[in-house]
């Protein structure tokens, strides 16, 4: 990571947003095998899928029972997917060369219930299904749930300093980061405090260059009693009459470019922040917005366009959506998305 230069305020899909776009960046610049999967896509937490192209007619895939969190399982190329359940076992879920779906009858790990999972596969090639709340690995005053992100030169950044003094809740408890801590490769800890009178909502910071200058920022949700956050990409007050908005980061300002209304990104009271995705969903080479709709039983495909958004695609769920929005490469590249909804059912669009 190049030194990042500054905090950039983002509202994120706790009360406002959901994802960082990585300005500038052309999608296709790296597709690698999955080796580790996460419901924030990618370990600077900045939520890019992999995969090119449209996502075709949903396969329904019917669980024991309700889902929470949903994974690509690394290597599996669309065709095998993790899947957790609200007593936290987590089972898989695949589809045959003739994408015939089925499920396991065994479980494959066992998390703490509602915990995000994180697989990999160890050095010998098995599959291993973690949780995902690392943050304390590496930092004693991590919030209660939060996930650390990890920079390309080994730095790991996470929030720290819970505090009950803006006990918004939204994410289901009333504590909140009053700092950014980042743990250099050496091991040296460097903090960054927000004012007394604020609070940083969230469960992960972002690291993505916005200026486009080799330089990496981290951004993070900044909000208080009374001036609420500062937005870089969002799905702004995605609880009441949600709206996808654009910013565009000029000098040190963010200016908003473009808002389209309509959609949701979170269900209040859940620590579930990873509903929406970017990806290119049509090939043409540029990143869309893969958003559910307000009643998150359809998934919005948005691109920018001139001075606002166009719909360029929808994906019915024929359910409410419960889990994240989880998405990646099948063996020819191509987008696949998956996502489980309140009837228990996982439906895999490829």
């Amino acid at each position: 990571m190049s030194h990042p230069r500054r905090l950039v305020h983002r509202w994120l899909a706790v009360a406002g947003a959901w994802s960082v776009l990585a300005t500038g960046a052309a999608h296709g610049a790296e597709l690698p095998v999955l080796e580790v999967s996460r419901t924030d896509h990618r370990p600077t937490g900045n939520r890019i899928a992999s995969g090119t192209g449209n996502a075709g007619t949903p396969i329904d895939v019917a669980l024991p029972s309700r889902p929470t969190w949903v994974l690509p399982a690394p290597r599996g190329f669309g065709a095998v997917w993790l899947v957790a359940l609200e007593d936290g076992s987590v089972i898989t879920a695949s589809l045959d060369q003739d994408l015939a779906p089925s499920v396991s009858s065994g479980v494959v790990a066992t998390l703490r219930p509602g915990e995000p999972p994180l697989a990999r596969h160890g050095d010998e090639g098995v599959l291993m299904v973690l949780g995902a709340e690392d943050a304390p690995t590496w930092f004693d005053d991590a919030v209660p749930g939060a996930r650390a992100i990890h920079a390309a030169d080994g730095a790991v950044l996470a929030l720290t300093g819970p505090t009950r003094r803006y006990p918004h809740g939204v994410l289901g408890d009333d504590l909140e980061a009053s700092a950014v801590s980042v743990r250099a490769s050496d091991g040296t800890v460097n903090r960054v405090e927000v004012r007394v009178a604020s609070v940083i909502e969230g469960l992960s910071p972002i690291l993505a260059d916005l200026g486009n200058d080799g330089s990496e920022e981290i951004i993070v949700t900044v909000s208080d009693v009374a001036g609420g956050a500062k937005e870089l990409v969002v799905v702004r007050t995605p609880h009441i009459g949600g709206s996808v908005e654009s910013y565009r980061l000029s000098g040190d300002r963010l200016e908003r470019v473009a808002s389209e209304p309509g959609y949701s990104s979170h269900r209040l009271g859940s620590p579930n922040l990873d509903m929406a995705l970017l990806a290119d969903a049509d090939g043409d080479g540029h990143l869309d917005i893969v958003v559910p709709t307000q009643d998150l039983r359809t998934l919005g495909v948005l691109t920018r366009r001139g001075d606002g958004f166009a719909l360029i695609g929808s994906l019915p769920l024929d359910g409410t959506l419960v889990t994240n929005l989880a998405a990646t490469a099948d063996d020819d590249g191509r987008l696949v998305l998956a996502a489980g909804t309140d009837d228990g059912r996982l439906s895999i669009f490829r």
